[in-house]
């Protein structure tokens, strides 16, 4: 058992070793400032600049925050404040109109082209990037402002929603089963369809898909009654097979009437 009093600095962490069954002297915790705990807590700690989005799940014994507290800096002894008396004025200041500064922002912040047909897969690296970004639920355009997202759908006859399909028709697809999902974005309006220049099919029987299958069927599947291939969930844009037509035999063959496979 720990015992004496021991005089901590605040926002300082101690690795210790307990034994099973052991316990900590209450005098222990008499070395923690104001509004502050001694615990095992998170390795990362929050203050008002840095909010950890990924930690370990080690723990390490020391003067925490109570909860609603964080430090107010990231300097060693700093304080523990309320959230609400952080003080962004001095960050902020530095960006613009409807942003915030983030010590721990995305390194693929919201833009419109993520709203834009044909909408792609969006591949991130998983770290903290410090700087100006779109406040929450704005979106920045070509030219750097931040706006609603209403407000990025510029096209023709084209509108936001938050609940659109995942397989928008066009001019050259009609889809036939496609995912129950709702997709944020820009959309044809009501009796509108879309026209994609440049999409158009060369081979017999073949129709342009913003989301087709990443594993389409041949005349292999099909002889062997595999319709129900295990498959990467994922859309992959391009010419597919018409319904009622599989590919030949590879994914650039031509395409026949399933009847003749």
């Amino acid at each position: 058992m720990y015992s004496g009093v021991y005089k901590l600095i605040p926002g300082t962490t101690y690795p210790i070793a307990i034994a099973s069954g052991s316990s900590i002297s209450k005098s222990f915790f008499d070395g923690c400032g104001a509004h502050e705990q001694f615990i095992c807590g998170p390795t990362c700690i929050e203050t008002c600049n840095y909010k950890p989005r990924i930690c370990t799940a080690n723990c390490r014994f020391g003067c925490f925050c109570k909860h609603r507290y964080v430090r107010k800096s990231n300097a060693i002894g700093s304080p523990c404040i309320l959230k609400r008396q952080c003080s962004n004025k001095k960050t902020s200041s530095k960006c613009g109109e409807n942003q915030v500064y983030d010590q721990c922002g995305s390194a693929c912040p919201r833009s419109c082209k993520d709203l834009f047909y044909p909408q792609k897969p969006k591949f991130c690296t998983l770290q903290c990037v410090a700087g100006c970004f779109c406040e929450e639920g704005l979106y920045r355009t070509e030219n750097g402002a931040c706006v609603q997202p209403k407000e990025c759908c510029q096209g023709q006859c084209e509108e936001y929603t938050n609940c659109g399909t995942a397989c928008p028709e066009t001019c050259d697809y009609t889809p036939g089963a496609c995912t129950k999902q709702c997709v944020a974005g820009c959309f044809c309006m009501p009796t509108y369809i879309r026209f994609v220049f440049g999409r158009m099919c060369l081979g017999a029987h073949q129709e342009y898909q913003i989301c087709g299958s990443a594993c389409p069927l041949t005349c292999a599947d099909v002889r062997h009654a595999r319709y129900f291939k295990p498959c990467t969930y994922q859309c992959i844009p391009g010419c597919f097979c018409k319904r009622g037509y599989t590919r030949r035999s590879h994914l650039r063959s031509q395409c026949i009437p399933d009847w003749r496979c």
